[in-house]
């Protein structure tokens, strides 16, 4: 099960709302374990991740954040395969 932690565009820090710790603790109730639950949008830091699994989510998902940290890796670091 995807979770969308915040209403809005993807990458924009906004911080963890109330009603996102609400709906994963609901729907954690909901499939009783039966399901996974990830949760994605807005998530930017470790903390974040860290905070979300505390609150129950079984998966966090990062996109924007990453694509930040590769613009600002300079290509000669970067591994190519």
């Amino acid at each position: 099960m995807y979770l969308v932690a915040i209403y809005g565009t993807t990458g924009m820090k906004t911080g963890i709302k109330n009603y996102t710790v609400k709906a994963i603790r609901d729907v954690k109730k909901l499939v009783n374990g039966k399901i996974p639950v990830g949760v994605g949008f807005g998530v930017s830091s470790p903390q974040d991740v860290k905070k979300y699994v505390k609150i129950g989510a079984d998966a966090v998902i990062v996109g924007s954040a990453f694509l930040r940290l590769i613009e600002k890796t300079p290509s000669n670091k970067l591994e190519q395969k």
